[in-house]
């Protein structure tokens, strides 16, 4: 409801209990609006999110771990300027939420269909992406997978530490 769109999680959810838990969603799906081509926004074969238990016990998300496989996630667009990434948002926010810290995230075995107002629609194959975000560690971004029927290979540092502080004098 709070998307405006019908959400579901039709298969198990797993609990790995720890300090650091696991939640496992098995096939989920965000439903489309009725004019889109495809029946969902996203269906996710399996989607993991481990969290640090004492942190959130302080009250303070932090995701160590946001893994997605099997994704297909289908973006439409209409004739009429329409699209299916706007959701419906509650009208009594007052601020937009903040994104929780996120140290890790993986998606593998997935999909992004587009599919303009004209014209055709292309697919992205997504093999595998891994971001790290790892506090007091540089940045990594890297994945494999198609675009336009061309293997698709790339990787990225940023080094986000502070460097005044690793300098000796």
């Amino acid at each position: 409801a709070a998307l405006g769109r019908s959400f579901e999680v039709v298969g198990p959810i797993e609990l790995e209990k720890s300090l650091r838990p696991k939640i496992i969603l098995n096939e989920i799906t965000i439903a489309n609006p009725e004019w889109a081509a495809q029946p969902y926004f996203v269906a996710a074969k399996r989607v993991g999110v481990q969290v640090a238990l004492v942190d959130l016990l302080r009250g303070d998300l932090r995701i160590l771990d946001l893994a997605f496989d099997g994704v297909m996630l289908s973006v439409e667009e209409n004739t009429n300027g329409d699209n299916n990434y706007t959701f419906a948002t509650r009208s009594d926010e007052q601020e937009p939420a903040l994104m929780p810290a996120l140290e890790q995230l993986s998606i593998t075995n997935s999909a992004i269909e587009y599919r303009p107002a004209q014209g055709d629609s292309q697919t992205v194959q997504i093999d595998t992406v891994r971001l790290q975000n790892i506090p007091g560690m540089p940045q990594q971004l890297e994945g494999h997978g198609v675009l336009k029927g061309k293997k698709l290979t790339f990787s990225a540092i940023a080094d986000t530490t502070d460097s005044k502080a690793s300098t000796k004098p």
